[in-house]
């Protein structure tokens, strides 16, 4: 059995405009896991990222903080491929937030 461990969504991270995003209400989307991928490129962020998302359930949601556009390209595509749900992107300096779901 997985033991979950929350960490508080920021509230500044979702927009209040965006609170029902595909029908489901954002303010109780619980973030399972923050992964600060910013040291990483090339394909180990995906690898990273993965094993994480396969444990999400349906009121999750992934933070993934990056270090590059070209990375978050690639994570960007690879959620589409996967069925996933690209919740919310934003940029803080010189790095890149995603908010990955089911």
């Amino acid at each position: 059995m997985i033991k979950r461990n929350f960490i508080s969504i920021n509230k500044e991270f979702i927009n209040p405009y965006d609170a029902n995003i595909n029908g489901k209400n954002m303010s109780s989307l619980k973030i399972y896991k923050e992964l600060d991928l910013t040291s990483s490129s090339c394909a180990g962020p995906i690898g990273e990222l993965s094993s994480v998302v396969d444990e999400l359930r349906e009121d999750e949601a992934v933070k993934v903080i990056l270090g590059d556009e070209a990375t978050k390209k690639d994570i960007t595509l690879w959620v589409k491929k996967r069925g996933l749900k690209l919740i919310q992107e934003s940029q803080e300096g010189n790095k890149y937030i995603l908010l990955i779901g089911k």
